[in-house]
C-alpha cells in the first residue's frame, strides 16, 4: 500500500506498518509557481505556462 505526500511523523506514528509514499518536490513547485506568477504580472499577455515535476517513491514497510 502506498499514498501520495509524505509526512514521516504521521506515517511512523499512526500506521503499522508505516506507509510507503510518493513525495512531491513542494519547494520546487512553489518556487516555479511564484516565478510563473511574477512573469504573468509583468506581462499579462504571456501564454499559460506548464511545468512537470517528478515525484519520488519512499519505500517503507507497507510494500513488504
Amino acid at each position: 500500500m502506498a499514498k501520495m505526500d509524505s509526512i514521516p511523523q504521521l506515517h511512523m506514528k499512526y500506521f503499522d506498518p508505516p506507509l510507503s509514499t510518493i513525495t512531491q518536490p513542494m519547494e520546487k513547485m512553489a518556487t516555479t509557481a511564484w516565478q510563473f506568477l511574477e512573469q504573468r504580472m509583468a506581462n499579462p499577455q504571456l501564454p499559460l505556462q506548464k511545468a512537470d515535476f517528478r515525484g519520488e517513491l519512499v519505500v517503507r514497510k507497507s510494500l513488504g
